[in-house]
């Protein structure tokens, strides 16, 4: 049986390659919906506990959702959440600009992700964990192709970006992340963002420049909600 760092690195390798800003058709694309953030797979990488060196294999949490006409009906929607699922349905449906999620951990941001995620259709939509796509990245630099992998990456139609700040960053990562965001950022390229951090601890992990632009409120490209609810697995699971 190969080893995950193996069979990771055929995956990636077999990656689709985008080299222009492509023409999203996905409006009309009547192909089935498939996972957009483990492309299919059924499965994740993620860090392993009992190691701070290694990563294992995870079932991917999207898929349960591929396929369902109508996630945003399984939300729960409560004051302090009523905003965010509203601008996440408009961006479903119509992705523009940033829409970035903060709020602590267990409020239903991944949930909110999740359901963007089971409306769209279209090859070149992409959803990845920042410590995921450090992880791919990083591979790519392992086999010689972090250029046409990294700029698939940037010029994707739509992304959706999870858990920006959990990932342990070097300064490579930091560069890559800023170069990442600044390319989406300065193109507008419709981006969805969740994090557990504030402005703050954003600067002081990947540096004033990311977050300068994942917490623009000034140009009017990005809308920025704050989930002010309490953890939804302290709530009887709901989000």
């Amino acid at each position: 049986m190969q080893d995950l760092g193996s069979t990771l690195r055929k995956i990636q390798s077999n990656l689709r390659v985008v080299r222009d800003y492509p023409q999203d058709s996905s409006a009309t694309d009547e192909s089935p919906l498939v996972c957009t953030r483990c492309e299919g797979r059924g499965w994740l990488s993620a860090p392993d506990p009992r190691s701070t060196h290694s990563r294992k294999a995870i079932p991917c949490p999207v898929c349960r959702v591929t396929g369902k006409q109508n996630f945003f009906a399984d939300l729960h929607v409560e004051e302090g959440n009523s905003e965010a699922v509203t601008r996440a349905r408009d961006f479903a449906q119509n992705p523009t600009g940033w829409l970035v999620f903060v709020g602590g951990v267990g409020t239903g941001k991944t949930r909110l992700l999740n359901a963007i995620l089971s409306t769209w259709r279209g090859s070149l939509r992409h959803a990845l964990a920042s410590a995921e796509l450090l992880d791919y990245w990083r591979m790519a630099l392992d086999t010689d192709s972090l250029g046409p992998t990294f700029n698939g990456y940037c010029t994707a139609s739509a992304f959706v970006l999870d858990d920006l700040g959990a990932e342990k960053a070097t300064d490579w990562g930091k560069e890559r992340l800023t170069m990442f965001l600044d390319f989406r950022y300065s193109r507008a390229l419709p981006t969805a963002i969740a994090t557990n951090l504030g402005r703050n601890d954003i600067t002081q992990r990947l540096g004033e420049r990311l977050a300068d632009r994942v917490y623009d409120k000034g140009t009017g490209l990005v809308q920025m909600v704050t989930l002010d609810v309490p953890s939804f697995r302290v709530n009887g699971g709901k989000a």
